[in-house]
């Protein structure tokens, strides 16, 4: 697996739920949605200016696209970086 310490993309809230999700565009080019691939793992997102703490997973269909959905399970303070 790789090791992603930072990784800047659009995720997109889903309904003011708390969930977000990704599309993987290009997958088969790119790693870092395979890190999330089977019961998935932690994931801290930016959104609107707050980081926000997840657990993502990462699901491939059977045409190939990969999305990554993201179910958020804290608020925490103004994002430092």
């Amino acid at each position: 697996m790789v090791n992603v310490t930072r990784l800047i993309m659009r995720a997109a809230p889903l309904l003011n739920a708390p969930v977000a999700a990704i599309a993987a565009n290009l997958p088969d080019a790119k790693t870092w949605w395979r890190n999330f691939v089977g019961e998935g793992g932690p994931v801290t997102l930016t959104l609107d200016d707050t980081e926000r703490a997840g657990h993502a997973v990462a699901h491939r269909d059977a045409d190939g696209r990969v999305n990554v959905r993201i179910r958020l399970t804290t608020r925490s303070t103004q994002s430092t970086w």
